[in-house]
């Protein structure tokens, strides 16, 4: 999410990132603090899926280098998703992602030092990534070929109303607890800052490189070398998964495309030619010669005779 440049990619690593903190919520105990992080996440994702596909609408790509200047072309959508995004990020006390994530961090504070620092890093990573997209699409001027408008009220208004929902609906946690028949974790003001300063933290980084361009992110991402093409390559997975499930899959394709041809095949065409053979050997039993059915039927004769003298005698 930190390196690519695909508007839907980096919102499908922040829902792989997403669901990570719902698992940890289950292992460290807390079943409503992780079912309250799906129901908020369901919101403020869905806004900003629909968002990207808004932006989709008006720019016809989602690389974030070739969109720029949708916080004056479509004010609506760049509003939404400024409201999804900072929901994402655990913006505090005005978004639902603040009070799903807290929770988790106060249950991860009371069991595991080493899972909360985890989920606290975490949390600052999420916001920076998502401001990255914020301060790379909103400024600047659309390119030439691009002609953005607003998305029509049929897009828009989806997209208000989960804004709404991603703003709101943190404040329906202990309510949300009660229906669930249990409890919400709640932190003291260490983790209230903790978790206020990873996540200001994080869209203050990505103002200072995206926006006020403190330091170039070329030069940022030069510097990183191995690091960079370490996050750009999606840590090597694609190559890992080459290597080990995909190499499996094609021995076990090669191992049965042989068995096909080599046994299935040869089978069918081995009873093919021996219906032909027989076929062939019971024709010259029909030739139309008298011989040849004299001594069919004399051979026949004796067989039976044989097979009756077997059978009186045993």
């Amino acid at each position: 999410a930190l390196r690519t440049y695909d508007l839907k990619r980096v919102l499908a690593y922040s829902t792989i990132s997403q669901i990570g903190y719902m698992m940890a919520a289950l292992g460290l105990g807390s079943m409503v603090a992780s079912i309250f992080h799906i129901a908020t996440h369901a919101f403020f994702k869905s806004l900003l899926f629909l968002a990207a596909g808004s932006i989709y609408h008006a720019y016809h790509t989602l690389d974030i280098r070739d969109i720029r200047g949708v916080a004056k072309k479509m004010r609506i959508t760049a509003l939404t998703f400024l409201a999804g995004s900072l929901a994402l990020s655990g913006f505090p006390y005005i978004t639902s992602g603040f009070f799903s994530k807290e929770a988790i961090l106060a249950q991860a504070y009371e069991h595991s030092p080493w899972a909360f620092w985890g989920l606290a890093i975490t949390a600052g990573l999420t916001a920076f990534y998502m401001f990255r997209l914020v301060f790379s699409v909103y400024f600047g001027k659309p390119k030439a070929e691009h002609h953005p408008h607003e998305s029509p009220a049929n897009m828009t208004l989806p997209l208000v109303v989960l804004s709404v929902l991603s703003i709101g609906a943190g404040y329906f946690g202990h309510w949300f607890a009660g229906r669930l028949g249990g409890e919400l974790p709640h932190g003291g003001v260490s983790i209230l800052v903790t978790s206020v300063l990873f996540a200001l933290g994080g869209i203050f980084l990505a103002w200072a490189i995206y926006s006020a361009r403190v330091v170039e992110p070329e030069k940022l991402s030069a510097a990183a070398g191995p690091i960079s093409t370490y996050l750009h390559r999606k840590w090597y997975w694609d190559e890992i998964y080459d290597v080990t499930v995909l190499a499996a899959v094609r021995g076990v394709t090669r191992l049965v495309s042989w068995f096909d041809r080599r046994v299935v095949d040869e089978l069918y065409y081995s009873l093919g030619r021996l219906s032909v053979q027989v076929g062939w050997s019971f024709r010259q039993l029909h030739g139309g010669q008298v011989q040849v059915y004299i001594f069919a039927m004399a051979v026949a004769l004796l067989v039976l005779i044989f097979i009756f003298n077997l059978i009186r005698f045993s």
